[in-house]
């Protein structure tokens, strides 16, 4: 039996008036489908292992690793300015099904799961590798 998560509802694919679904807003073949997809699909036990179970719930961690993972593909590493990708960039607002964590949050998540979020880099990058979605390049 999985233990009941202390964690603020979470759904990116919430369905609204018009259009149907925040998703609708960007083509079929954006990066951020790839994004959400590969992290569907990742375990996250030793996140929810931490979360603590009394308090003010938490923002899903499901949703923080696309933002952040998002984040870094678009050379978006500020905390300041993910926040403000959240309020203004579609992308980052269907990842986030629409929660705006401010950055002293964004911050703190990748302070207190800074271990945690390398090797769940590594396993993206390496999905995204197997897809051919990769390719060597000059680093500045």
């Amino acid at each position: 039996m999985q233990k009941k998560l202390n964690v603020r509802d979470y759904n990116n694919k919430q369905r609204l008036l018009f259009p149907a679904s925040i998703g609708d807003f960007l083509p079929d073949d954006h990066i951020v489908h790839v994004v959400d997809e590969i992290v569907e699909n990742l375990d996250l036990s030793s996140f929810y292992d931490r979360i603590p179970s009394v308090g003010n719930p938490s923002y899903h961690p499901r949703m923080m690793i696309k933002v952040l993972f998002y984040a870094y593909m678009t050379g978006t590493y500020s905390s300041r300015n993910i926040e403000q990708k959240l309020h203004t960039d579609i992308g980052f607002i269907y990842l986030s099904g629409m929660h705006k964590p401010d950055f002293k949050t964004i911050s703190e998540f990748r302070r207190r799961f800074y271990r945690e979020l390398r090797g769940m880099f590594s396993q993206i990058l390496l999905t995204c590798h197997r897809l051919g979605m990769t390719r060597l390049g000059d680093f500045n």
